[in-house]
């Protein structure tokens, strides 16, 4: 079993590592036990007038 872990200080709350779990506990609060969803993408950022 596995726990992925996440950065609850970010408020993207980005995955940050993975570690072996023991059965028989609970995950961490930072922590699932389903394997994240990897997606590459190009995100477009249209500019405004003030160039943000």
């Amino acid at each position: 079993m596995i726990n992925y872990y996440f950065d609850n200080k970010n408020e993207l709350r980005p995955f940050t590592h993975e570690l072996e779990a023991n059965d028989d506990t609970l995950s961490p609060d930072n922590a699932l036990r389903i394997a994240p969803e990897f997606k590459t993408a190009i995100v477009h950022v249209n500019k405004t007038e003030n160039g943000f």
